[in-house]
């Protein structure tokens, strides 16, 4: 299957909703709060498509894009150390 895909209409960052845009202020234990974090399991398990012209994401690389927290640096360091 080949995806005919508009470069200038592309937008990366729809991939990472959680990095790119502000997290709701739910309080946990409420209804909001559990149905956003089981939209955000459903993501991590069935894969995510932001709009219906772009290619779908795994779940293993949504996971990846917004979940995981990676450290290039040491917190205060300018460069890598040795």
């Amino acid at each position: 299957m080949k995806l005919n895909i508009d470069w200038n209409r592309f937008d990366s960052s729809l991939y990472k909703p959680l990095i790119n845009t502000e997290m709701p202020d739910f309080k946990p234990g409420t209804l909001a709060y559990d149905d956003f974090w089981d939209e955000q399991d459903r993501r991590c398990l069935e894969g995510y498509k932001p709009r219906p012209d772009m290619p779908k994401l795994t779940g293993v690389h949504y996971f990846y894009l917004n979940m995981a927290n990676i450290e290039l640096l040491e917190p205060g360091a300018t460069r890598k150390s040795k």
